[in-house]
């Protein structure tokens, strides 16, 4: 083979734009659109559920939350922002851990 010899091809053959019809260029062009409003509709579908669902979440924790100070038990963070570990549950005894109160009823102690 010399340098003025071009290289064998190995890939399948390349079809230039101007070999495909018009029809099968709008029907590619259709295909695409039609991708693309389905990607945006789901899109738009999931942002809208997911902010549902967490205002829902949300209306429902802060119902059980209302619900929890007025039965008696006070809920408090001890610092910083309220996260999983940070929560205590007392008594309605002011929430000195000092006073012997008994604990509501449906408040289980297992060990």
């Amino acid at each position: 083979m010399t340098s003025a010899e071009p290289a064998p091809s190995s890939g399948p053959p390349v079809v230039s734009a101007s070999r495909i019809s018009l029809a099968a260029r709008i029907s590619i062009l259709a295909a695409v659109a039609v991708g693309l409003a389905v990607a945006v509709a789901a899109l738009a579908a999931y942002v809208t559920l997911r902010s549902q669902l967490y205002s829902r979440q949300d209306a429902t924790l802060l119902e059980r939350a209302h619900a929890a100070a007025a039965s008696g038990v006070v809920v408090y963070a001890t610092a910083g922002d309220l996260v999983g570990g940070n929560i205590q549950l007392h008594p309605s005894n002011g929430g000195h851990p000092a006073v012997n109160s008994p604990l509501p009823a449906w408040v289980s102690l297992e060990p």
